[in-house]
């Protein structure tokens, strides 16, 4: 890892936190991506509760063993199901994943 010389300022430590980031002291924009990884921002995708049962019905499992499967909750699953409460992050990417690829979402944790 390289350290780069920021040079005196109020900040002191933080400078040379910023510049070990690859944020040059005093730039004032985020830290640059470390290499090997993106910045992804993509679009949110809604997921409604018809979709849920629907990819659930695809890949052909009961409730139970759908949760059990992709490791949820079979109450949430049914909560998601029933529209009392919204799949949000990583599960709701899930989901999705399972929605439209139903056969590659289950040969991926198998």
């Amino acid at each position: 890892m390289e350290v780069m010389q920021t040079g005196s300022s109020f900040r002191g430590e933080k400078d040379e936190q910023a510049s070990i980031r690859g944020n040059p002291a005093g730039s004032g924009g985020s830290p640059r991506p470390r290499p090997g990884r993106s910045v992804c921002r993509g679009a949110r995708v809604a997921v409604k509760p018809a979709d849920i049962k629907t990819a659930r019905q695809r890949v052909g499992l009961s409730r139970e063993a759908f949760a059990r499967t992709f490791g949820l909750s079979p109450a949430t699953l049914r909560k998601w199901e029933n529209g009392e409460r919204e799949p949000t992050g990583a599960a709701r990417i899930l989901l999705t994943i399972i929605s439209r690829e139903p056969e590659a979402a289950l040969r991926a944790i198998r």
